[in-house]
């Protein structure tokens, strides 16, 4: 994981010592936002790719080994910076299809840029950690202006997106936020990435509309990308995880439903217990419990008196 290794001097202030800004292809605008990650490279979502390439934004074609203008809000402005495509994750539907235009959310939507050397100073990376349900977050445009930090809360995170809830007052995420990355103010650490807004809908607007919701992706959800735990250097694009197998386990044969039901349960015992606790006990050790012996019965010499027994014992000889 050299991408996301903990680095030596994370940046203590906020997250803009690794705030990127994504220029079009004119450098007339700023196209969207990513993160330093360590290195030489840099991460930012899909779309933003598409966008300052003036292509469809939620384009699932790898656009290939395209060369962006970027540049660091740290630095001076006029310092630009070339950086090429090198790992390409497709915007991507929940069913590992196309997304359509308009749509509310999607999965994927994540790239690689490389650097031709790495930034100077102050450009530092961050620390990061894992999202959780009720962090206060911080972003920031992409031009990294000090006044254009929006605030938000994370609402709702089920490990495959968060919703984040705006304030009322402030800057709102928005277009030019995607790419960069959210930052909790309390961990003083980056949990995650802005990735879209959620509008409310035509016509006339009502007290029940969504008011600055918009959404990202947790850290939990970026390490899931297989492809980004690698070094992805000549890689060309990355096909989207199919889905797994549903059913049970293709090893156990289809036999009646008694012995396939024992079968997927001994299957589901074993990939969940750990190995040791699967071992077959031994057989307890068996005791022979004997009965007490019976008293041995004496003569009685003639003439003698007899004598009661309890239970079982002796009788008098006559």
């Amino acid at each position: 994981m050299t991408w996301f290794g903990s680095p030596e001097n994370p940046s203590s202030g906020d997250a803009r010592g690794a705030l990127v800004r994504v220029l079009s292809g004119d450098r007339g605008r700023t196209a969207g936002a990513g993160v330093y990650l360590s290195g030489r490279r840099l991460l930012t979502c899909a779309h933003v790719i598409n966008l300052a390439l003036g292509l469809r934004s939620l384009s699932p074609h790898n656009p290939g080994e395209v060369t962006l203008d970027v540049s660091f809000p740290v630095l001076s402005a006029a310092d630009l910076h070339q950086a090429r495509l090198v790992a390409w994750i497709p915007p991507r539907s929940a069913q590992y299809g196309p997304v359509a235009d308009g749509s509310l959310e999607w999965d994927g939507d994540l790239a690689v840029l490389e650097l031709d050397e790495a930034p100077p100073p102050p450009v530092s990376p961050v620390r990061w950690l894992e999202m959780e349900r009720g962090q206060q977050v911080r972003a920031w445009y992409g031009g990294g202006q000090p006044f254009s930090y929006a605030d938000a809360r994370v609402g709702a995170y089920d490990g495959r997106i968060c919703y984040l809830d705006g304030q009322l007052s402030g800057a709102a995420l928005d277009e030019g936020y995607s790419g960069g990355p959210l930052w909790s103010v309390t961990d003083r650490a980056a949990v995650g990435l802005v990735v879209g807004r959620i509008t409310a809908p035509d016509g006339l607007f009502s007290a029940q509309h969504t008011l600055r919701r918009s959404w990202g992706l947790g850290w939990q959800s970026v390490l899931r990308e297989p492809a980004l735990l690698a070094d992805p250097r000549g890689l060309q694009g990355i096909p989207a995880p199919r889905r797994p197998p549903v059913g049970p386990p293709p090893d156990l044969p289809l036999t009646p439903a008694g012995t396939r039901s024992k079968a997927l349960c001994r299957a589901l015992v074993r990939s969940m217990c750990p190995r040791r606790l699967l071992v077959r006990p031994k057989r307890p050790r068996h005791f022979t419990i004997k009965r007490p012996a019976r008293p041995r019965c004496r003569r009685v010499p003639p003439g003698a008196p007899a004598m009661a027994s309890g239970g079982r014992g002796c009788r008098a000889a006559r």
